[in-house]
């Protein structure tokens, strides 16, 4: 079965990609995901914008090269070679 790369994400708590042991765990990780959003969401309503955005812009920049990594390991097709 194949999970969107935000539930793996939110199943490592939002710092690396995990997978599950079971199905229960995708339950949490959806509810993960939703605190996490409505954490955010709440930060910027009551925080200072810039400090809320710098870290959302930290954390950003920390987790794309691990959510593109993800993407990369669940592509099952083969590169194409052009030979021009």
């Amino acid at each position: 079965m194949s999970y969107s790369p935000s539930l793996l994400i939110a199943n490592g708590w939002f710092m690396d990609a995990r997978g599950f042991k079971s199905q229960k765990r995708v339950v949490h990780a959806a509810a993960r995901l939703l605190g996490f959003l409505g954490a955010w969401i709440a930060a910027f309503a009551w925080l200072p914008a810039l400090p809320v955005a710098a870290a959302l812009a930290a954390w950003a920049a920390y987790i794309t090269p691990k959510v593109r990594w993800v993407g990369e390991e669940f592509q099952n097709v083969e590169p194409s070679s052009t030979s021009a």
